[in-house]
């Protein structure tokens, strides 16, 4: 493409146009300049060129870029050019080095009050004399920033692909042939300037959980990182380095009184810090526990007493083989699934009577399995979704009785430990029945979006660079829509016969 009004037309840069293209390395290098000067240029010197006379043109050139003095009102004059280096967004599949050709002008009036002063001081008289000094300075772009390497459409692209396609900082650093550096300050400048308060929006349920920010290592410990999302919108709030009650709290503490006040439930995992830190920020909103962490503590009871059993009757750990261990997935599966005389509940019934002896892994497993019925309807045509709080909290109570009568008749200290802990949680898991819909679920999938954004990066040392990875990513922003690409197989080919 040797055309200018060609490569200005692909360039597409509101305001600038091209003056020369050249590829060179396997990119292509653009001088490019503004038009408002260059156009009054071309229209001043064809008016002189009409009197045949160069210096004539020359000097209507020069009276037609000029322009005045933002301190003064005097109209400078021009002082040259400087060369400005910057890159743009790909044109073609290959990069594109901007080399803007910016116009400099000088004022060169003495009383200028933009102009700079230099003061000399007699050593015997001790007078001093002041002496202005001309101003210089360059046209300016909004496309452009002063001191940037990159343009402002390169800049909002980079942070684009780093957010919404979640690509690596290093990757679209070498895409665009800046350093590493310079894309991650974009990052993290957007990241503070594109998300929204959490207060923008009223949300009536949060959810909290924990995830690793710095694995274990030689010279430092398991590091631990809470997020809290608004689980009816499914988006992040905010991000928080550690995980104790007080950092919950506060985060609540500094946000909008009215805005808390609209939260009306809580989730949370049974974590003692997180319920004690949501109790003291959010005192009007109900805590609840997780539906799917209730009923892990059911299964982890089981797998526990599962090991417990086999160890004690192999004296050594499970292994393929071996009938308790070849029941693991068995007891997992709801028994409600099983055909009564299928293979799975025969082989199940067979391994229990044979190989355990005590009874305590079959008590366990139903122990487990009516804490998975806790919500549970009994009436199916019915239209509630759930049961009330008053059957929940006869079922619960009932569990608890029964759990407690196993773990001391049947020797089961695992059932006692699980018996305590649904007793100290017992409001929180009362609570569902109050706010069906209040699920952790949101609050696990966006962790699941802040595993694959550090496998990404290979881990993060900066915690700044990690938040501002994460709300870029998880965060309530609305990212230019991408254009839709037609399929072409839905349509016979234009050369089919």
């Amino acid at each position: 493409m040797d055309d200018v009004t060609g490569w200005t037309a692909a360039l597409g840069l509101e305001g600038f146009e091209v003056t020369r293209a050249v590829e060179l390395l396997g990119e292509w290098n653009l001088l490019i300049q503004t038009t408002a000067g260059s156009q009054a240029c071309r229209e001043a010197c064809r008016e002189a060129c009409r009197e045949a006379c160069r210096e004539a043109c020359r000097e209507a050139c020069r009276e037609a870029c000029r322009e005045a003095c933002r301190g003064c009102g005097v109209v400078a004059s021009p002082h040259g050019r400087r060369p400005v280096v910057v890159r743009d967004l790909p044109i073609a599949g290959k990069p594109v080095l901007l080399v803007w050709h910016k116009r400099l002008w000088r004022c060169r009036e003495p009383r200028c009050l933009q102009g700079r002063t230099t003061t000399a001081t007699a050593t015997a008289t001790t007078t001093t004399t002041t002496t202005a000094t001309a101003v210089t300075w360059s046209e300016t772009s909004e496309l452009i920033r002063p001191r940037r390497c990159m343009t402002e459409r390169a800049v909002a692209e980079a942070v684009r692909r780093v957010g919404q396609d979640q690509s690596a900082v290093a990757t679209v650093a070498a895409e665009f042939g800046v350093s590493w550096g310079t894309v991650n300050t974009a990052v993290v400048a957007a990241a503070k300037a594109l998300r929204r308060p959490p207060e923008a929006r009223a949300v009536t349920a949060v959810g909290v959980d924990e995830h690793v920010f710095g694995a274990r290592g030689p010279v430092q410990w398991m590091r631990f990182c809470t997020t809290i999302v608004d689980v009816g919108r499914g988006k992040l709030l905010d991000v928080l380095p550690g995980r104790t009650g007080r950092i919950v709290s506060d985060w609540f503490a500094h946000r909008d009184p009215a805005w808390r006040a609209g939260i009306q439930a809580a989730v949370c995992d049974p974590l003692r810090s997180y319920r004690s830190g949501l109790r003291t920020g959010l005192p009007q909103a109900s805590v609840v526990l997780d539906a799917f962490h209730l009923v892990k503590l059911g299964t982890d009871t089981t797998e526990l007493v599962r090991r417990r059993v086999q160890f004690d009757q192999l004296g050594r750990r499970g292994r393929k083989g071996d009938p308790l261990h070849d029941t693991l997935r068995l007891l997992r599966s709801k028994p409600e699934a099983f055909t009564p005389d299928g293979h799975r509940a025969t082989r199940l019934r067979t391994v229990l009577l044979d190989h355990d002896p005590t009874g305590q892994v079959g008590a366990t497993w139903e122990i487990a399995h009516r804490l998975r019925h806790l919500y549970q309807r009994v009436d199916t045509t019915a239209r509630q979704r759930f049961p009330n709080k008053t059957r929940v909290t006869a079922r619960l109570d009932r569990l608890i009785a029964d759990a407690r009568y196993y773990a001391h008749h049947d020797d089961i200290p695992e059932l006692a430990t699980l018996a305590n802990t649904l007793t100290e949680w017992r409001d929180p898991i009362l609570a569902r029945a109050d706010h069906p819909y209040a699920s952790n679920g949101p609050t696990e999938g966006t962790n699941t979006i802040i595993k694959k954004i550090k496998r990404i990066g290979f881990g993060f040392r900066s915690f700044t660079n990690y938040r501002a990875r994460i709300l870029l990513a998880c965060a309530d922003i609305d990212w230019p829509p991408k254009p839709a690409a037609t399929h072409i197989r839905h349509r016979t080919p234009r050369l089919a016969a």
